[in-house]
């Protein structure tokens, strides 16, 4: 090799285009990095976080429309456990609809209607029934899920949870309508006709129940489930309260309070629905034809000692049972 002055006479190697042995080697080219891998995935759950906050303040801030409470707390981390239940409900809701659906297409394809529906309703039904089950390990009170015999006739209390009132049976009645509609328009697409498009758009439209779902969930199913599990269920409680005898007007209005002194008294087995930094939110714990929920200052309140019991609770709020919880 030649030198000159001292030094090499050819070229230095480009050391910068080389990696040392042992270490981080570029990613193949089309695969993304770890770092953008872990950007990504961090977007991602920011946004299913996003949208289950969205869905649990909707939830919420409904049964505070329906209680009649119009201090609305925007910025509650418990939100998004309210959301994720409520994804969970229509999940599992919308499967036994997705299932006879499928089946249902299935035979009109095939022309098969007898076979395919032999196992489309069963495995509905029992998609119903497994959903059912699943769910009613959220409620504040003994399971939903067991065979009750009435006066009356023999039913299944687990159709309870999916069908609650009047909107329910509605929304059920659509999906019907829209799951025996798929042959005609299989039909009607297959042959290119115009007025497929019609039904395109009325599929699509089904995406209206989800309001409609989210009113009954808020207003009849909500309420019964475990708070801590993103649930509504209120909490029973004895509160003692200090004040002047003025502060004391309202609950004794409504026959709330016992009074144990001049400025103190005794709020027993009230339902705490909801507590913001001026107000506490209480109402009876037990049946009442009129139904209704009372502030009182948070300053006034001295002690709140929480009972173990749990309350069925309807549409409006309404209490119709107050039972202590098996230990």
């Amino acid at each position: 090799m030649e030198y000159s002055g001292g030094g090499y006479a050819g070229a230095l190697p480009d050391m910068s285009a080389t990696t040392e042995p042992g270490g981080p080697k570029p990613p193949p080219e089309g695969q993304p990095s770890l770092s953008s891998s872990v950007e990504l995935a961090a977007k991602l759950a920011t946004a299913i976080a996003g949208g289950l906050y969205i869905l649990g303040l909707l939830v919420s801030n409904v049964q505070f429309m329906d209680l009649g409470i119009a201090d609305f707390a925007a910025l509650q981390p418990r939100n998004i456990a309210v959301g994720a239940l409520f994804a969970l409900y229509l999940a599992l809701w919308f499967i036994p609809w997705f299932v006879l659906g499928g089946a249902i297409y299935n035979a009109a394809r095939s022309g098969a209607y007898f076979w395919n529906l032999l196992y489309g309703i069963p495995a509905a039904l029992l998609a119903i029934v497994i959903g059912t089950y699943l769910f009613s390990l959220f409620y504040a009170g003994p399971s939903p899920f067991v065979l009750r015999l009435t006066a009356d006739a023999a039913k299944f209390a687990f159709v309870g949870v999916f069908f609650k009132n009047a909107i329910d049976w509605m929304v059920g009645g659509l999906m019907l309508v829209a799951l025996l509609a798929i042959p005609w328009a299989y039909r009607r697409i297959e042959q290119k006709k115009t007025d497929a498009v019609w039904f395109i758009v009325f599929y699509f439209g089904l995406l209206a129940v989800l309001p409609c779902k989210l009113l009954s969930y808020a207003t009849e199913v909500y309420p019964n489930l475990r708070y801590n599990l993103g649930g509504g269920q209120p909490q029973i409680a004895n509160v003692a309260m200090v004040g002047s005898p003025e502060d004391f007007a309202g609950v004794r209005e409504v026959g709330l309070g016992i009074g144990i002194a001049p400025n103190a008294m005794m709020l027993e087995d009230v339902a705490i629905w909801s507590q913001s930094d001026k107000f506490l939110y209480i109402s009876k714990a037990s049946n009442q034809s009129k139904f209704r929920v009372l502030g009182i200052d948070i300053k006034l309140v001295r002690t709140i000692h929480s009972l173990p019991k749990y309350v069925t609770v309807t549409s409006g709020g309404r209490i119709v049972d107050l039972q202590d919880i098996p230990r």
